[in-house]
């Protein structure tokens, strides 16, 4: 107990507070309650802190760098809370860029990744605020009209509170968050893969380009040396002038799409540098690397003799040189290997979108949950101190004590129409989520169709271009010529057959570049990872050229 003196130490008798005769056991047991709630909120879970190990892992993967935190108490946001941010210094691309070093540069300078990991950091940290309890409450009162007891008039109070959920609505409050921080992660790894398609179809149409360019070269070369076996014809009388005019008009013609070609590479190049997040008019290596092999044609033939057979179906399948694998992984089967079967479980499995879906699910379970446990009350923990002034009467006993009280409450949930109100709404949400999971499946699965049957009509079109037509129309470029030069064929016939090996040649880059493109897009709607290992070309053979 204090005594009189220590009591009279506060001059004039003003309001004071005092802590006479508390008893410690309460004290301490009230202090160990407050303290035991404050670390059951404070202590992140395993999924917690596996998910900062993945938003570690994404900082690497985009280029974002974190300056470490203390390793004390905050091991598992190092790098991720509260430190400061810097880009990655982006590697220099290449003269001869493949797929691959476009892939990583974009993944590195990309904005758009750059902002989707920073909302998921903020939705990882909305989980240690949901888990955490509500505020302490402070209060204090001052009698502005005393109230008298035995020992001296009471002048002041001061009390502190905290109010405890029921435990299962806190679990249930980061059940939803760590769902939402799930959701931004899966909304991240989407906009990756579809940054990862955007570029494998620029740089597989920059390709194109390429491969067209010099097909069209080549065809201005051949009708260049036939005007002047025509012109030599001509000025010796033995070619008509209507000759020598139709083959000028199919120069020009081809002049003009070289022409147009040649304009095209410039909105290429910019559309590629947007997706590469660098400036439209930024520098880029030209021209890239055809990443699939250049067909038979006469420099091949004079190396390599006789026209090539068709290649065998399994070494012309994307997978005996790749796939489309699962996000950090390469191998296993190729999209273009698996069955129907497979490809609609992929679809299910892997694509973000449904994901996303998933984890919207999960948000929404987690709410009917929590309003299910709006039934149950909350506990409310509290202690009171009550200034206690001394009576001017010697030898009170316990004379100025002051008071201490402990409280103890519960919430009451009482207004059940209410309650019933928040159910009702959490399953018609959770029913509005799973019918939109269902329609975008239904979508996606019809993509899905229109994806393949676009990557199979392309396969074939390889297949009959590169390995029948296009050696055929070459050998009948060849017999063509050499009748030209015996006298046995005209200027038509060997214009149309230099048509056709034109067309034909043309039709065939572009059927590799639509297989690209749409294997990459595949890969993109079935959440696997984009690459040269995942639409890699087959390997040229014996009379094709790289």
């Amino acid at each position: 107990m204090m005594g009189t003196a220590e009591r009279e130490s506060i001059a004039g008798g003003s309001p004071r507070l005092h802590l006479h005769g508390i008893s410690t056991g309460r004290l301490t047991a009230l202090a160990l309650s407050l303290l035991c709630a404050w670390i059951f909120a404070g202590c992140a879970g395993t999924r917690e802190r596996a998910a900062y190990s993945e938003l570690a892992d994404a900082a690497r993967i985009i280029g974002v760098h974190r300056s470490a935190e203390s390793a004390a108490g905050n091991q598992h946001r190092a790098g991720a809370a509260d430190a400061a941010t810097t880009r990655a210094s982006l590697p220099a691309i290449p003269p001869q860029a493949s797929l691959d070093d476009l892939l990583l540069y974009a993944a590195l300078n990309n904005p758009e990744l750059e902002a989707r990991f920073y909302h998921w950091q903020a939705a990882l940290e909305r989980v240690a605020q949901a888990r955490g309890l509500p505020d302490l409450q402070l209060t204090y009162a001052y009698y502005i009209q005393e109230v008298e007891t035995r020992v001296g008039p009471q002048r002041q109070r001061l009390g502190i509170s905290q109010r405890i959920p029921w435990p299962d609505k806190l679990n249930q409050q980061t059940a939803a968050a760590l769902a939402g921080a799930e959701i931004a992660r899966e909304k991240l790894t989407s906009a990756h893969l579809d940054l990862e398609a955007r570029v494998a179809e620029a740089f597989h149409e920059a390709a194109y380009l390429v491969r067209a360019q010099a097909i069209t070269v080549e065809s201005v070369a051949l009708l260049t040396d036939l005007e002047g076996v025509v012109r030599i014809r001509y000025a010796a009388g033995t070619a008509s002038h209507a000759a020598l005019i139709s083959v000028q008009l199919e120069l020009g013609r081809l002049e003009e799409r070289q022409a147009a070609l040649d304009a095209r590479r410039k909105p290429l190049l910019a559309r590629l540098n947007t997706a590469l997040g660098r400036v439209p008019q930024a520098r880029l290596p030209w021209p890239l690397p055809v990443p699939w092999p250049v067909p038979w044609s006469p420099a091949a033939r004079e190396s390599a003799g006789p026209a090539p057979t068709p290649l065998p179906a399994g070494d012309r399948n994307m997978g005996s040189h790749g796939s489309a694998s699962g996000a950090g992984e390469r191998g296993g089967t190729a999209v273009t290997d698996a069955s129907d079967e497979q490809l609609r479980a992929w679809l299910a499995a892997g694509n973000p979108e449904l994901r996303v879906f998933d984890r919207r699910l999960a948000v929404a379970h987690a709410r009917q949950a929590l309003a299910g446990a709006a039934y149950f009350p909350d506990l409310v923990l509290g202690a009171d101190w009550i200034a206690t002034d001394e009576r001017p009467l010697p030898g009170l006993e316990e004379n100025g004590k002051d008071a201490v009280i402990a409280r103890i409450g519960f919430s009451l949930p009482l207004w059940f129409g209410k309650h019933r109100a928040a159910e009702r709404e959490a399953a018609a949400h959770y029913a509005e989520v799973l019918a939109q999971r269902r329609a975008r499946a239904d979508q996606l699965a019809l993509e899905l169709e229109e994806l393949l049957y676009e990557l199979r009509d392309a396969e074939r079109k390889i297949e009959l271009f590169g390995h029948t037509l296009i050696p055929k129309a070459y050998q009948g470029l060849a017999v063509t010529r050499q009748a030209f030069a015996g006298g046995e064929a005209h200027f038509a016939d060997l214009i149309d057959v230099q048509q056709a090996l034109l067309e034909l040649q043309l039709a065939y880059a572009r059927a590799q570049a639509t297989r690209g493109q749409r294997a990459a897009r595949l890969a993109a709607l079935l959440g696997r990872e984009v690459g040269s290992g995942s639409i890699a070309p087959p390997a040229a053979t014996e009379g094709e050229q790289r």
